[in-house]
């Protein structure tokens, strides 16, 4: 074996350990972007947990949404900025949907799902007005644009409202439950079948 053939050798093995050591990159590339859609999905998990906290430890700030009286200093203090905080959300949802960095497949569900939380918390007269005159400023123009798009085409849907009638609706059937088990035809028919047992 000549100098020559060593090289020839040397050389292969060389090309050889490129072809692995780019397999390995690619591989490692491919786990890195697997892990940053982990994270950006962690983190839009956070943000919405992060909202519902807040009306869970301030529960009067939904309500605010619909208080038909104008707001005070500090309602409304408290008002718009749960609407900076929920939309800045939406927005960086929307921006990773949009930029890929959540995975293609799930992009596009993303997005529209990030459009119409954004419609809920933008349903209600105060809150629109908050968008149309101050809220929209300092947001991506897009954003802006694909969230006015959508509230065009999408039904205002009055969600504080409808948790209030839900539970106004719940009482009254526990109440009439309440009223059937008092009536003396419907204990007397519940103690003649304990007697028949």
């Amino acid at each position: 074996m000549t100098l020559t053939d060593f090289g020839i050798i040397a050389e292969i093995v060389s090309a050889f350990a490129v072809v692995m050591t780019l397999a390995y990159l690619a591989l490692q590339v491919s786990h890195a972007n697997k892990l940053a859609r982990m994270q950006t999905r962690e983190r839009m998990v956070q943000m919405t947990a992060e909202e519902l906290k807040i009306q869970i430890e301030v529960p009067e700030l939904a309500l605010l949404l619909i208080k038909p009286a104008p707001l005070e200093a500090a309602e409304a203090n408290m008002v718009y900025t749960l609407l900076v905080l929920a939309m800045r959300h939406r927005e960086w949802e929307w921006y990773q949907a949009a930029n890929g960095a959540i995975g293609k497949n799930d992009a596009e569900q993303v997005k529209r799902d990030c459009l119409e939380v954004a419609s809920l918390w933008l349903a209600y007269p105060r809150a629109r007005k908050f968008w149309d005159t101050t809220g929209r400023f300092g947001f991506n123009p897009q954003f802006v644009a694909e969230i006015d798009a959508q509230l065009e085409r999408s039904q205002a849907t009055p969600w504080v409202e409808n948790a209030i009638a839900n539970e106004a609706a719940l009482a009254e059937d526990a109440r009439q439950r309440a009223e059937e088990e008092k009536r003396p035809d419907k204990a007397a028919t519940r103690s003649t079948s304990r007697a028949r047992k």
